[in-house]
């Protein structure tokens, strides 16, 4: 962005002598056009605040992340290995605990992005004016007298004019240096004479630059640091309920062995190991349909999980397909208190396998079994992943010790998944 702002401020200010530079022409592209922008992506910030899945359910947006999850799943076979690519994928999947800090952190690219252009064009300015001698004028098809154009310019020159007065246009200056194209002349000057005072058409680079300044680079700068600040407020709020901290917790607290031969003297017992495993089928009871759970980042239509309950139990879909385990945890408390009205219906937990279950997807399922004390609940994981995935889930269930839990570690729900 900083050879960006140097190749269209080179292009603006760039002077042979046939014209002046069009003091119009240089507050149109790096003053207006920049409040523009920075208009619009304070608003864009404000919207998502309020309403946090506004852009995500665009037309335009859903199109850009379907086309670019297809060329992921194309390129992704060719460029990366499966360890990458299940790496990429869990990565993906903790995005919803992150979406306020992605919120600001890609807010803050874009003001250092412009700060760096105004850098870029501020240098451009004040290389040219040291080393050349420039010539400004100001000229206009609209019908804009030099008291009209006075006053827009002491109007954008106000945050200044009290202590920066040589910054600050008179009406002499713009008086003397409003210029006719057509004359090749500024206005006033003696006849077959092109400028009245040669000093004078250079006496506008302070308050270009100042506008440069004060429009341009300060307000992204301060809003850079602004959110900077709310990325780390936002990080401090973020839940430390995530895979790797269970790892490391599970690391340090869970039971491990010593080989005496082996390669890690440090290995961990699987999880699950010594447990019964758990089972894969809900059994010959009779049940009601079931409510359906989609657990963090599983994308599965209600077609999809409603076809899966019948074709492998026989049982139908209740209403609609219920989230959990996101960054809002509202949700998940209505969707609790939704499934808790009907204590006996079984429940159908949908998951990414490489999702790996923690102590919020315990908590889930707690909060499930507080009102049901025998209700099946069964987990059913998305295509893709790994054994190794299966194998952690299969563990992981089997440490809750739950006999009405179920894992269909073989029968897999067809979705859209991040592959």
């Amino acid at each position: 962005m900083f050879a960006v702002g140097v190749i269209v401020a080179f292009g603006i200010f760039h002077f042979t002598g046939d014209h002046p530079i069009n003091v119009l022409v240089v507050l149109g592209v790096l003053v207006f056009v920049q409040l523009l922008t920075l208009a619009i992506s304070i608003a864009a910030l404000g919207i998502a605040i309020v309403s946090p899945g506004f852009f995500e359910g665009l037309p335009l947006v859903l199109l850009l992340e379907r086309l670019a999850s297809h060329l992921w799943r194309k390129a992704g076979a060719r460029v990366a290995d499966d360890p990458t690519r299940d790496a990429i994928n869990r990565l993906l999947t903790r995005r919803s605990l992150y979406d306020r800090v992605e919120r600001y952190v890609l807010f803050r690219h874009l003001q250092l992005a412009a700060a760096w252009f105004n850098v870029g064009a501020l240098t451009v300015l004040l290389i040219d004016v040291t080393v050349t001698d420039l010539a400004f004028g100001w000229s206009t098809t609209l019908q804009l007298g030099a008291e009209s154009f006075l006053e827009l310019c002491q109007t954008l020159a106000a945050p200044w004019s009290k202590w920066l007065s040589q910054a600050t246009p008179t009406f002499e200056l713009v008086r003397a240096t409003q210029y006719f194209r057509l004359e090749g002349a500024y206005v006033g000057v003696s006849e077959g004479a092109r400028v009245g005072d040669p000093a004078l058409s250079g006496q506008w680079w302070p308050f270009l630059a100042s506008c440069l300044f004060f429009y341009g680079l300060l307000p992204r700068v301060v809003l850079a640091a602004w959110s900077s600040i709310m990325v780390s407020l936002s990080l401090r709020s973020v839940s430390l309920d995530t895979p790797d901290v269970e790892r490391l917790v599970a690391r340090l607290t869970g039971p491990s062995i010593r080989r005496i031969h082996g390669e890690d003297p440090g290995n961990v017992t699987p999880l699950g190991a010594g447990l019964e495993p758990v089972g894969s089928a809900l059994g010959d009871r009779v049940h009601d349909d079931a409510l359906g759970v989609l657990w963090r980042e599983a994308q599965c239509p209600e077609g999809t999980v409603g076809g899966f309950l019948r074709s492998r139990y026989q049982l139908g879909l209740q209403g609609t397909l219920g989230a959990a385990g996101g960054s809002d945890f509202a949700n998940d408390e209505r969707l609790i208190e939704r499934i808790n009205r009907d204590n006996t219906s079984p429940v159908l937990i949908v998951s990414e396998p490489w999702t790996v279950p923690d102590a919020a997807f315990k908590r889930l399922v707690a909060s499930i079994r507080a009102k049901g004390k025998t209700r099946p609940i069964v987990v059913a994981l998305t295509e893709g992943g790994s054994e190794e995935d299966t194998a952690i889930w299969a563990g992981y269930l089997a440490e809750l010790r739950d006999p009405y839990l179920f894992f269909e570690r073989e029968n897999r729900v067809t979705g859209e998944t991040q592959s």
